[in-house]
């Protein structure tokens, strides 16, 4: 017997494109950051923003359907990172 094929929302689909470019973009960022050879390592840098640019459209069109929703930052939890981050680098 067949199963019906479960149609799926345009909101799922999204959200499973959005994962997987994610990882794509992680994945071209991981080999490039160990790529021994400089001209290899340039083609994943070249290839790695493409990818990016990518992740950023479907992020963008999540956006404008509404799907995810952006918060703006607090001034004082942005002054709290900062100095989490300058300790940091002082200890180094």
């Amino acid at each position: 017997m067949f199963k019906k094929e479960e149609k799926l929302s345009a909101e799922k689909i999204l959200f499973d494109v959005f994962g997987a470019q994610k990882k794509v973009t992680a994945g071209y960022n991981s080999d490039a950051l160990e790529c021994d050879n400089v001209s290899l390592r340039e083609d994943l840098l070249n290839i790695l923003r493409e990818e990016h640019d990518i992740e950023n459209n479907i992020y963008q069109e999540l956006l404008v359907r509404n799907l995810k929703a952006t918060q703006s930052a607090d001034k004082t939890e942005i002054n709290l990172e900062k100095n989490k981050f300058y300790n940091v680098k002082n200890t180094l």
